[in-house]
């Protein structure tokens, strides 16, 4: 489809859409009889400048959550964010239950491996997640979550070059105490189970909170050539202690701890292509040489899934850490934050990644990877001006061990071994400064300007040993340094005191690399970084006396030098997996969010995501021409619809009634851009009913997720070189559960 077809298309969708909406926005003069009462998130307040704004206020396309509605939606993890946000990919990475494969916009990165960053900046309590394995964070202890769509480097830095996810947890009272224990069972043995708990020490000085979770679900993939295995299950504890420090109004330290640990089966998806195995006897490049192993299944996966026998079925993830944010206040306008963190990853996975009983991708990888951040912050606030300054430095240092075995890809009329040994460390050293300042020019009309100075060095080495035969062995050692500097501009105006408008310029950086996946010296690359030119206009309004927010964004990315991870030559011998930075991408598209209470008993919430995103320019290394291609995790349109009703039981509690739909339009899951590994449109829908004594604390939620049982694919693995493996990952059947809590 051409440019311009594309863009009428979605254009039409958005102007349909925003007259589909158009009758929640007349409710007023229907709903002010009913007597209908305003939303509480017209009142939200949210960090995401590093200050407290209302969420209305902010020149910013962000979307907020809270623990209670997390809850509401029966959310495991932060995956749950998926549909609910426009224009947001967020789902299970392959090959891993806990890798967050987080794209906005169309800019994220898929792959865990350790050389690669990602795209979109996750944080907890202000501390950065260097990595995307273990950021797919059970929903423990969560009070709120902000997506900040678009490029955020002014304030947060590197690999935000897509958007941020900030979540924030529960902080200790100062005041009494207070608890919470909830527990769950569903679908697939669903065993869950949840407990915190908060008091004060030293009332109004000293508090500390605690945390427990466990959760464990049977697989919903099963083996049908190994009876007894099943894969894609949960086997999770975790646990968080916070204390709080306070003993002044001038002074206050407040230390995290946390600890995941995590044993579930391997995380297995469906081959797609057909695998072959191959004659080393005859001569490369004769057709002859190729035999068939296995033909992919046709039709709608069933949840049976194949692995190699001698495989372990098994994984193991630690992930801990510890933070000391502290905050002294010099004045009652000047504050200093300081946020210390250590963390902590290790895990050891077993992936099969061909998804067959044949032993042709079968991986283990064991990664080791230890942060270190300091943040030095400073606040200003007047009648006229808001400054934010700070210092960052973080170091790194990412061990891993991988091996591979195919022992049935080559063969001399019988298999013979073959295996791929590889160890590999980066180090890590970044530094940055950076102001934003926002000033009030007049009553209604603010300016804020923004810049952030980052520089950055890396080191790699990585030893590779090939046995096919006699052992091979060749090293990549190399170290390499950026510096960028990072703007924004943005223009806010106040139409009214409940309609703002806005317009935005910011930019985005991500740091370059090394291709961790080389298997021969001629593809020891180093890639640039990525950068990414955002413009942004939008609309945030609140109406009908707070009884409906209504907010639109468009937004328009140059995104440069786009890291495509990229198999290299079609022969499965010789062929390599390599990296290429592709030239240039150009994005565009619009979001529409809407919130509307037309009568009390009724909330109704919608979104809308369209996006094109199409390669500006893409030449492979040997000259090929790949700019047709459909750029990964873009899907032109993500929507969703939601509802509820409260029925009001009086002194017998309130009942709610919920459900929602949302719609995600076809997607390529490939930089490879196969049929294969494409997906059609899908279409969701959860119900939901909830009882709750706001009195007495009590709750009980039962739900159902996936009603249709759609089958849908979330993500993929190319490695089209290695005997064709071409493997597609699946989203969750139908499922159910039912949470029980109470709140003291």
């Amino acid at each position: 489809m051409s440019i311009t077809a594309r863009a009428s298309g979605l254009a039409a969708l958005a102007t349909v859409s925003i007259f589909a909406l158009a009758p929640a926005l007349m409710v007023p003069a229907a709903s002010a009889q009913e007597g209908a009462g305003p939303l509480e998130e017209a009142e939200i307040v949210v960090t995401a400048r590093r200050t407290e704004e209302r969420l209305q206020d902010v020149p910013v396309a962000i979307t907020a959550f809270s623990g209670e509605e997390l809850e509401a939606r029966q959310a495991e993890n932060i995956g749950a964010l998926q549909g609910a946000v426009p224009n947001l990919n967020i789902v299970q990475g392959r090959g891993s239950n806990s890798s967050a494969n987080v794209f906005i916009r169309g800019i994220g990165q898929p792959d865990a491996l350790s050389t690669f960053d990602p795209g979109v900046g996750i944080y907890v309590d202000d501390v950065f997640l260097s990595r995307i394995r273990g950021a797919l964070l059970d929903v423990v202890d969560i009070t709120s979550v902000e997506v900040l769509r678009g490029p955020q480097g002014t304030l947060y830095g590197k690999n935000t070059i897509g958007g941020a996810i900030r979540i924030t947890t529960a902080r200790p009272v100062l005041e009494g105490w207070r608890a919470d224990i909830a527990g769950t069972v569903g679908d697939f043995n669903l065993q869950q189970v949840r407990a915190s708990g908060s008091i004060a020490l030293v009332e109004g000085e000293l508090g500390v909170h605690a945390s427990i979770f466990g959760a464990r679900r049977d697989g919903f993939v099963t083996d049908p050539v190994t009876p007894g295995r099943e894969y894609n299950n949960r086997e999770t504890i975790a646990g968080r202690l916070s204390v709080l420090w306070a003993p002044n109004d001038v002074f206050s330290l407040r230390v995290n701890a946390d600890y995941t640990h995590e044993t579930p089966n391997m995380t297995v998806g469906r081959a797609e292509a057909p695998l072959f195995r191959t004659n080393l006897a005859l001569p490369v490049g004769n057709p002859g040489r190729i035999t068939i192993l296995a033909v992919p299944e046709t039709g709608d996966f069933d949840f049976r899934t194949a692995t190699t026998p001698r495989l372990p079925n098994e994984n193991d993830l630690i992930h801990k850490g510890t933070s000391a944010t502290m905050d002294l206040d010099f004045t009652e306008n000047l504050r200093l934050r300081s946020i210390t963190a250590w963390r902590d990853l290790r895990h050891d996975d077993f992936i099969d990644i061909d998804a067959t009983q044949f032993e042709l991708g079968d991986v283990f990888v064991g990664v080791d990877q230890e942060q270190f951040s300091q943040e030095l912050q400073l606040n200003w606030t007047s009648d006229r001006l808001r400054l934010v300054g700070g210092l960052f430095a973080m170091t790194e240092d990412l061990a891993s061990r991988q091996t591979a075995f195919a022992n049935d890809l080559l063969a001399f009329g019988v298999p013979i071994g073959f295996r791929r040994d590889i160890t590999d460390r980066q180090a890590l050293e970044s530094w940055a400064a950076y102001a934003d300042g926002t000033w009030a020019l007049t009553e209604r009309l603010n300016l804020s300007l923004g810049l952030r100075g980052t520089f950055e060095r890396k080191e790699y080495r990585r030893f590779t040993t090939t046995t096919l035969g006699p052992a091979t062995t060749f090293a990549f050692d190399v170290a390499e340094s950026w510096a960028d500097l990072s703007p924004q501009v943005t223009l806010d105006y106040d139409f009214t005191d409940t309609i703002m408008g806005y317009a935005r310029y910011a930019q985005g950086f991500k740091s370059g690399g090394f291709n961790g996946r080389a298997n021969s010296p001629a593809n020891n690359i180093v890639f640039r970084p990525e950068t990414v030119d955002s413009f942004e206009a939008g609309v945030k309004s609140t109406l009908a006396d707070g009884r409906v927010i209504f907010n639109a964004a468009a937004f328009y990315n140059d995104y440069r030098d786009f890291q495509a991870r990229r198999t290299l030559g079609a022969d499965p011998i010789s062929a390599d997996l390599g990296v290429e930075n592709a030239a240039e991408l150009r994005i565009f598209g619009a979001e529409f969010e809407l919130r509307a209470r037309p009568i009390d008993p009724l909330t109704l919430n919608a979104s809308l995501g369209v996006l094109n995103s199409e390669y500006g320019e893409f030449r492979a290394g040997d000259g090929t021409d790949l700019t047709s291609r459909t750029p990964a995790f873009s899907p032109d349109v993500t929507g969703r619809i939601g509802a509820a009703w409260d029925i009001d039981l009086a002194n017998a509690g309130v009942v709610t009634l919920a459900g929602d739909v949302s719609y995600r339009s076809e997607i390529n899951l490939s930089v490879e851009d196969v049929p294969e590994l494409r997906d059609e449109a899908a279409t969701l829908v959860n119900a939901s009913i909830a009882w709750a004594l706001p009195d007495q604390g009590v709750r009980i939620i039962a739900g159902v997720q996936n009603i249709t049982d759609e089958v849908y694919k979330t993500d993929a693995q190319e490695f089209a070189s290695v005997g064709g493996i071409r493997t597609a990952y699946y989203g969750a059947p139908r499922t159910w559960q039912i949470t029980v809590g109470k709140s003291f």
